[in-house]
């Protein structure tokens, strides 16, 4: 369980699911009968509270932010405790082929045999590339610490797989299900859970917590909400994340109609949710707190913003509709991003704002010529190559054909989203052979989008290469 694999670029690919499904099923619905089982007849835990000095980044926050860190560090140190720190036994090496064999212990467990299933955790290795099944590896592999930990009754460190890193991908139905077990070992879950999203700031990059602060918000109070706050003015970033989600806490603006069911109400937590979450009532933060929100969503409404960011940004702006959120919405109109722009009309409109049907930005024009003739309707790909904050590489590709001119059209946001090459990107053109005698090339460019009405041109020398120049 190395926290280093855990936060690998491997998990942001899709991965296919080669474990056995109804395995999974049988043990996630085993782990929620242990903690339904602790919540009726709460264990006492006893744990000792950390004694160590926190990250030199919270020495100076909010005596809140620093207690969460240690009530979370506290139960991170029991779990430390419990993993081995050398494998007890020969590695069992794991790949795409064999990715059943990481359920085996659980088969057996499930089967009734004797099993320590932290001891077994501990001898799998992952022994492959990313994109070739690691995802559901590292789920199976910590679902079965969880279990091993419950089985054991070492509520303390169960608690800490819970809100680890490892386990942030575990499933349950039952969404209030871990508050509700926190809550029964007398422990204060919103502290934890603040706790867990801080402890994703350090060491290095931000690691994705994203469950953690969406249960805060769908569960949590004006307290945990402040707390969130606290953070994002803290450790702002280069993402509005914290504060897209503390959107949920702002009151919506006279245009604003939920949908209401019986007499509950229902909200929508934006990109940030998977559909409506019942809140009995709604929970605001002080009005000085809620403009501090809508100007800090606002401000991020710029042509510098990664157009992921921005188009959550906007969609929450639109969400709300409040009269402070109107001039960010005129703005994103202008902006090449393409869900920014529709989320912005469609808040305008809900505000009563007479807004035209919004055209997307004239694409980018190439023209590319090979051995000074143009490339005439031949399919060409504009692979883009970036570098996230976690220094991580990403790519995105574009497949097009070019016109009798040689010209291949790319949609602008494609080009333009600051995301793509804050930390520096580039653009690979490269050619599409459909026969031995198609040219084949690879030009590199820049990552950029030039001003409108601006061709670029690709000229491409191949005549002096000779038989290098065509396609094996």
């Amino acid at each position: 369980m190395n926290r280093a694999i855990v936060v690998a670029l491997c998990l942001s690919f899709a991965a296919p699911a080669f474990s056995d499904e109804s395995v999974r099923d049988e043990a996630e619905r085993w782990i929620e009968m242990k903690m339904r089982a602790a919540i009726e007849r709460p264990p006492r835990l006893r744990v000792r509270a950390v004694d160590e000095a926190p990250p030199a980044w919270l020495v100076d926050a909010p005596a809140e932010l620093v207690d969460a860190w240690r009530s979370y560090r506290t139960l991170e140190v029991a779990l430390q405790k419990r993993i081995p720190t050398a494998p007890p036994g020969p590695p069992v090496r794991i790949n795409q082929f064999n990715l059943d064999d990481t359920n085996s212990p659980v088969r057996r467990f499930l089967r009734g045999e004797r099993v320590d299933l932290v001891r077994e955790a501990s001898r799998l290795q992952w022994n492959n590339f990313c994109a070739t099944g690691i995802e559901p590896f590292l789920n199976d592999s910590a679902r079965m610490v969880l279990m091993g930990l419950l089985e054991t009754g070492d509520h303390a460190a169960a608690a800490a797989a819970l809100l680890s890193h490892d386990a942030t991908r575990w499933r349950t139905t039952d969404d209030d299900l871990v508050p509700r077990y926190l809550q029964a070992l007398g422990l204060d879950w919103e502290r934890l859970h603040l706790g867990a999203v801080i402890s994703s700031y350090d060491p290095g990059p931000v690691i994705d917590r994203r469950d953690f602060r969406r249960r805060l918000v769908r569960h949590g109070s004006v307290r945990a909400a402040r707390g969130l706050l606290a953070l994002s003015r803290l450790r702002p970033f280069d993402t509005p994340a914290e504060l897209v989600v503390l959107g949920e806490f702002v009151e919506p603006g006279r245009f604003h109609a939920p949908v209401t069911e019986g007499l509950v109400e229902f909200v929508v937590v934006g990109r940030y949710g998977s559909g409506f979450y019942p809140r009995p009532k709604p929970l605001y933060l002080q009005p000085a707190e809620q403009k501090e929100i809508l100007e800090r969503l606002a401000a991020f409404v710029n042509a510098e913003t990664p157009h992921t960011d921005l188009a959550d940004v906007v969609e929450r702006l639109g969400d709300l509709r409040r009269e402070e959120g109107k001039s960010a919405l005129r703005r994103a109109l202008e902006l090449p991003s393409g869900a920014a722009r529709e989320s912005a009309a469609r808040g305008l409109r809900a505000m009563g704002e007479a807004v035209e049907k919004v055209d997307p930005p004239p694409p980018v024009t190439f023209r590319i010529v090979v051995d000074d003739k143009p490339l005439a309707g031949r399919a060409v790909t504009f692979d883009m190559w970036w570098t996230n904050q976690d220094r991580t590489s990403s790519n995105a590709n574009v497949h097009v054909v070019t016109d009798a001119e040689g010209r291949a059209f790319v949609q602008r946001s494609e080009l333009a989203d600051p995301g793509r090459h804050k930390w520096g990107g580039r653009l690979h053109i490269r050619s599409v052979p459909s026969s031995p005698d198609d040219p084949c090339f690879d030009v590199e460019l820049p990552l950029a989008a030039p001003p409108a009405g601006q061709e670029v041109a690709v000229e491409v020398v191949l005549a002096s290469k000779g038989p290098d120049a065509r396609c094996p």
